[in-house]
């Protein structure tokens, strides 16, 4: 247990709230300790993007991994999650499958910031805690560096290295902006299962062509405040707060929870480009949160197509 706490304590630290964040930035956190034949494996799972959404600002220990991206278990195992705000219930069902999957597991604690939730069956330490008696208490939120890792590396450990290598290079910014462009196409081509009163429900809207990437282009001021309220008045707010639109309340295969999960992740994917658009905020924008973004959001083979070596471009 007392693993599981000191790691839920640092992501609890690292989560800043901030309104023009996914969820606000309010995120729910749940660490697991299982003990395998190799060793402890702990997990950590958000309330967000189905257990796999971490803000910016939280770094991950080094010794621990999203359990929805286990590379033990098969790649989707934990896509009925999309659109359940509840971290505990991920990390329940990734021991179960740990189990199924890795004959030795034990389970040992879970620990979870989320309140009112029953005692998963099975295991022998179970904690909830409040968030803010965690911050109410002497601590600092980890950095990068001294044992813990940036988010990139929680989804793409060498995604994460060839970054490393552009920005080593003096190529950050060109990449930052032949990404942005590359997704931002992407995703202004990605057919939506969703109509609205003005047709279909885009990931993202011209708005944010005109008044954000054109002036980007041309080195221009971007008025960051007009962008939010933009964003804010979109689908009663969905963008920035999927559940709002498409909250899923059972991780099951019921003809309700397909189709909330389905609105969910569209809105989902609509805030991580807005969350990859607001990197530009700060110049020079954060590399490695621009490919996170676009990454988490399905459009890793854009990122790849230009981190790809030059030989590997021909």
């Amino acid at each position: 247990m007392v693993l599981a706490r000191r790691v839920l304590d640092g992501l609890v630290r690292g989560t800043e709230v901030r309104e023009d964040l996914l969820n606000g930035g309010f995120v729910q956190w749940a660490v697991s300790v299982v003990h395998l034949p190799s060793g402890p494996s702990v997990s950590i799972a958000s309330s967000a993007g189905g257990g796999a959404y971490v803000p910016p600002g939280v770094f991950i220990p080094n010794s621990a991994h999203l359990a929805v991206f286990d590379e033990l278990l098969p790649q989707s195992w934990a896509s009925r999650f999309m659109g359940v705000e509840q971290p505990t219930a991920v990390l329940a069902a990734h021991a179960e499958e740990l189990s199924r999957h890795v004959p030795g597991a034990r389970w040992s604690a879970l620990v979870t910031t989320e309140l009112g939730v029953a005692r998963p069956a099975g295991w022998p330490e179970f904690e909830t805690v409040r968030a803010v008696d965690i911050l109410h208490t002497p601590g600092e939120a980890p950095g990068v560096g001294g044992g813990y890792v940036h988010r990139l590396m929680t989804v793409d450990v060498p995604a994460w290295q060839k970054v490393q290598t552009v920005l080593q290079q003096g190529l950050g910014l060109q990449a930052a902006g032949t990404i942005t462009e590359g997704v931002l196409a992407a995703a202004a081509a990605t057919h939506s299962p969703m109509t609205g009163v003005h047709g279909q429900v885009r990931l993202i809207e011209q708005y944010d062509v005109d008044h954000v990437l054109e002036p980007l282009r041309s080195r221009t001021a971007v008025d960051w405040d007009a962008h939010h309220h933009n964003v804010l008045q979109r689908h009663n707010s969905a963008v920035l707060h999927p559940s709002m639109a498409g909250a899923v309340l059972d991780a099951d295969d019921s003809e309700v929870s397909q189709a909330s999960r389905q609105v969910y992740a569209h809105f989902y994917r609509a805030g991580l480009m807005i969350e990859l658009l607001r990197c530009w905020r700060e110049q020079p924008p954060s590399l490695p949160d621009i490919v996170y973004c676009a990454k988490i959001a399905g459009f890793g083979h854009v990122v790849d197509a230009v981190l790809a070596p030059p030989q590997q471009q021909r």
